[in-house]
């Protein structure tokens, strides 16, 4: 079985930027995370693992276009990765290891008011 590759990016909150950490950086959040320590200027996102049908890599707090279930955002649950998406007032989730018929559109963070409250 092949392994997956653990990639993470960061959200800078004070720069407002998406950036990718060294592993310098990385040892000390996971570090300080580890320790129960906060740091609320920088949001981790992990790689899935999985790629969109355009070949993109998806992180943890993607927007994903999906067929029929709209917009939805990635997140881990204790079953897996997830999709969680509004339909209807309704949350729901759907594991995200299925082929997407569309892909990745954006991020919570850059672009919330792609999937509103949700």
């Amino acid at each position: 079985m092949a392994q997956r590759e653990i990639n993470f990016r960061a959200w800078d909150d004070c720069e407002k930027k998406m950036v990718v950490p060294t592993e310098e950086e990385l040892g000390y959040w996971l570090d300080n995370q580890n320790k129960g320590i906060k740091e609320f200027y920088m949001v981790l996102m992990q790689f899935t693992g999985l790629l969109d049908k355009n070949g993109k890599e998806i992180y943890e707090g993607d927007i994903l276009e999906r067929d029929i279930h709209g917009r939805g955002v990635v997140k881990w649950n204790e079953v897996g990765w997830v999709c969680y998406a509004k339909k209807d007032e309704q949350n729901y989730g759907n594991l995200i290891g299925a082929t997407f018929l569309s892909g990745v559109i954006g991020n919570v963070y850059e672009n919330s008011e792609l999937v509103g409250k949700n």
